[in-house]
Order: C-alpha cells, then sequence, then structure tokens
C-alpha cells in the first residue's frame, strides 16, 4: 500500500495527484471542505472523464448498470458520511470486481481507518497518510532533540504582508521541492544543496517559534526541537559527533529540524588565537558541510542574527525577518490571543491596548493574566481594567512603567495606577 507523504489534501492538489499519478483504488480522507475543492477542480479540467456516486446508489441494479455501461475513468464515491470500515471495505471490492477497467476514488472523512484491499485489485493509494509520524521510527533523533505538536493554523500567525508573503513563498517552495528536483531533472544537475533552510531573526517574542509550527502544520510534517545543551560539549569532537548523530536520524525521518537560538551553534568563526578558537571553527565548518548535502528541512530562529557566520548566508533557502508589530497587527493579535470561549465585558477595546508596544508574546501574558485576574476576583468576564492591569505587569517585567499619560484616560488610571496598588493590598509588616 503506497502511502502519500502530505497530511493535507486541498482539492486542487489532489486533483493534480489522481491526474498524474493515478491509482486503481485510492482512498482520500477529506473534509467536506476539501471534497467541493476537488469537485470544482475535477469538473474543470476533467469534466466528461469521471463521475460521482453514493455508495448507497451501488446497491441499485440500475445504477450499477449504468455506471457500466459509461465510459469514464474515474469514479468518485462519497462516503464520508460512512465510519464502518468493513462497509467500505466490502463496496470497493465490489466496485473494482465489476468494473475492472475503471479507478476508484473513495472519498472518506479524516478520521476513517484506512482501507487495504488485496494486491491483486490493482495498484492503491491512500491521500493522505493519517498521520506523518505513524510510520517513522525517530528514537534516535529523540535523542537530541523533542517532538513539538503543531498547534498553530496559517490564520493564527499575525503578520505583515510582505512577511507573509515571503511564509507563504517558502512554503510553496517546500511543497514543490519533489517536483522541482526529481521531474524538473535539479537533483540530476547539482550533486549537493537539496536541503531547504529557513532562517527566521527578530527580537524575542514576534513569532518566530511560532512560524516555524505554522510551517510544520501547513505541510503536514512533525516538527522537532533540537536540545542544543545535549548537542554542544566541551570535549573535543563530541559536538561534531552529536550534529552527525542528528543529521543522519533526520534524513531517515521526514520531518523539520528547529535550532531554536541557533546562534549558539551557527556562531562566526573567529581568529585562532588558542585551541579553543581552532576547535571552535572546526565545528562551524562541519556544520556548514552537513547543511551543504543534508536534503531535509531546517528552521533556525534566532535573536541577535549579526552574530552568525556569514558563510551560512548561502545555505539559507529564505530568510525572514520578524520586526515588533504595527498598531494595527497589534489590534488582531489581542483578538487572536483571547479563546473564543473567553467572556469579555463590554469595556474591552482592543484598538486602545493596541497603542501599547507589546510583542505577539508580550500580548499573550497579558491576556492570560487578565483572565487570571477576573477569575480570581469571581467575576464572571475579563473588563478593560484587567487587560490594563496585565499590560502594566508585563511592562513591570522589562522595567518600565506605566504612566498616566500613556493611559490617557484618568478613570483608568485610578484603577491601575501605584495607589490603587497601595489602597487595595495591606501594609506588609516592617
Amino acid at each position: 500500500m503506497k502511502v502519500s507523504p502530505t497530511s493535507r489534501a486541498p482539492g486542487k492538489l489532489l486533483a493534480q495527484r489522481i491526474l498524474k499519478e493515478p491509482a486503481r483504488f485510492l482512498q482520500a480522507r477529506l473534509s467536506p471542505e476539501d471534497t467541493a475543492g476537488l469537485r470544482a477542480a475535477m469538473d474543470r479540467g476533467q469534466r466528461d472523464q469521471h463521475q460521482w456516486i453514493l455508495p448507497e446508489q451501488y446497491g441499485l441494479v440500475e445504477a450499477r448498470e449504468a455506471i457500466d455501461r459509461s465510459g469514464l475513468v474515474w469514479t468518485f464515491a462519497d462516503a464520508l458520511h460512512i465510519t464502518d470500515a468493513e462497509s467500505l471495505r466490502v463496496f470497493a471490492k465490489c466496485f473494482l470486481a465489476q468494473n475492472p477497467r475503471k479507478n476508484l476514488v473513495l472519498l472518506t472523512s479524516k478520521d476513517a481507518p484506512a482501507i487495504e484491499l488485496p494486491s491483486h485489485y490493482g495498484s492503491q493509494a491512500i491521500w493522505p497518510a493519517a498521520s506523518p509520524e505513524a510510520n517513522v521510527d525517530d528514537k534516535e533523533l529523540l535523542q537530541h532533540s523533542r517532538r513539538l505538536q503543531p498547534r498553530y493554523e496559517r490564520e493564527t500567525l499575525v503578520t505583515g504582508p510582505k512577511l507573509q508573503m515571503k511564509l507563504d513563498e517558502a512554503i510553496q517552495y517546500i511543497q514543490t521541492k519533489q517536483q522541482c528536483e526529481q521531474d524538473w531533472g535539479f537533483k540530476k544537475l547539482h550533486s549537493r544543496g537539496h536541503g531547504v533552510t529557513l532562517v527566521f531573526h527578530g527580537e524575542s517574542g514576534t513569532g518566530k517559534t511560532m512560524a516555524a509550527e505554522v510551517v510544520a502544520k501547513t505541510l503536514g510534517l512533525p516538527l522537532y526541537q533540537i536540545d542544543l545543551s545535549s548537542v554542544v560539549s566541551k570535549y573535543v569532537g563530541d559536538t561534531q559527533k552529536n550534529l552527525k548523530q542528528i543529521f543522519l536520524a533526520a534524513s531517515k525521518v521526514q520531518g523539520i529540524l528547529l535550532f531554536d537560538e541557533g546562534d549558539a551553534i551557527f556562531g562566526q568563526r573567529t581568529e585562532v588565537k588558542g585551541s579553543h578558537d581552532r576547535y571552535s571553527n572546526l565545528e562551524v565548518n562541519f556544520l556548514l558541510q552537513e547543511l551543504e548535502t543534508f536534503d531535509g528541512i531546517v528552521i533556525l530562529s534566532t535573536n541577535h542574527e549579526k552574530n552568525m557566520d556569514p558563510a551560512f548566508l548561502r545555505r539559507f533557502t529564505y530568510a525572514l525577518n520578524f520586526g515588533r508589530p504595527s498598531r494595527k497587527l497589534r489590534s488582531r493579535i489581542w483578538k487572536v490571543n483571547c479563546p473564543k470561549a473567553l467572556p469579555l465585558a463590554k469595556d474591552v477595546d482592543f484598538d486602545y491596548l493596541a497603542k501599547f508596544v507589546l510583542t505577539g508574546g508580550n500580548i499573550r501574558n497579558c491576556v492570560r493574566e487578565a483572565a487570571a485576574k477576573a477569575a480570581s476576583d469571581g467575576r464572571g468576564a475579563v473588563n478593560q481594567t484587567d487587560f490594563l492591569w496585565s499590560v502594566k505587569r508585563e511592562m513591570q517585567k522589562h522595567g518600565l512603567e506605566l504612566s498616566r499619560e500613556m493611559i490617557g484616560n484618568d478613570t483608568l488610571w485610578r484603577e491601575v495606577g501605584t495607589e490603587w496598588e497601595y489602597r487595595h493590598f495591606q501594609r506588609l509588616p516592617s
């Protein structure tokens, strides 16, 4: 049974897959929206080469005879409503046995089990694999990493239009990697440099790690965050040995390597003044060679891109700068970080809260702290004062104070100002 490595099945991509690599039996696990997209794509490209049926219709003699008489190549059976695996298997066997010259595309829900048939029914495929992690052994890779479960969808990451365009381009580059290398001959032309390396740089809290999860979620690939503390060693040669083990193990696993705060290992080579400098430079040279020959996907995030060796720049497929969000984007970030179940008071104004220059990470902390304050006070909704209080606490962590001028509202200032703290908290014993 051939299993497609892609874990998302947009209708257009699935239609291209069916036309390019037809299988006698293909099970496509889809959402209703993807099914609609598939039907639209097939109607545009091969309107008179396919038909759509329900499995229940095949029980009617008239329907079976009509299908048998038609010269259509593909039959799409909409079985998203059927959860019984045995019923799906029996239907597929009956259809393929009675129509030896036709191909069957069985559309099931995303949660449906995989349907496997005996080999004499012809070529078979599943679109997509139920889990990109199901058929891989990553125990060796997990010795120096931990597997993250990507949770964020593309629309969850709030970015400016330029960064959004570059991120989409990077994802499209990866999605077309196999076609460009295999079908269009790039792999035959060049012996090295077939991996994809993305560098996300910017200050803390601007969404770099979140963007890595978005890439993994969009591509349907597992994300492995490298544990740098287990990689870097004070003993000569151990760091190279650990890096070699990581890239070798990653080559056996279809996933994405994430070097968070990667400038610690991708640092600049220095002038050799002693044995320590010599061995540090050897580590950088070794890492450059590994990136050159690695065929997978690497994401590097850093807060200090200037500390990285310039020789890595050529190895980076895309470099994306994550800057502080604008006021308009901050308003959207406030809204996105509030769960749908979070009750909000009528006085909450996200456009007003966006006036405070915070990163996405800061705003996420503020929302959670404001919710905790409302819950601890026994109130059923989070109000504007709760959010301002959390903004004040977040700024204090960075050595800043929320002034009356910054708030711009005397009523709100009386609620969150310094004197408010003195009124509401008992005096500490001397």
